[in-house]
């Protein structure tokens, strides 16, 4: 939680930091391939791409990025080179 006295910078620095220290991963961490509602259950995830894509990324690692998104979720993303954008892989939380 922020000290209401600290710089705004400084809390700034410290969520950076902490994406960059505990949010940056591999695709070879990935649990194995599940269908989507068995894969639900077991991880509290979302799968978002499709299962030869799932299985490449696991079998040849690349970074990924998971990060919070709105109150209580999460977004894992991989930089796709052909399309220049990021890729959500999986997803979880409210």
């Amino acid at each position: 939680m922020r000290d209401e006295n600290e710089p705004l910078e400084i809390t700034a620095k410290r969520l950076v930091d902490g994406l960059i220290a505990d949010g940056v991963r591999s695709t070879a961490e990935l649990p194995p391939w599940l269908p989507a509602d068995q894969y639900e259950q077991q991880h509290q995830a979302a799968v978002h791409v499709p299962r030869d894509i799932y299985e490449d990324l696991r079998a040849r690692p690349r970074p990924m990025l998971s990060h919070l998104t709105y109150f209580e979720g999460w977004n894992s993303v991989v930089y796709d080179e052909r399309t220049r954008t990021s890729v959500v892989v999986v997803s979880g939380g409210t």
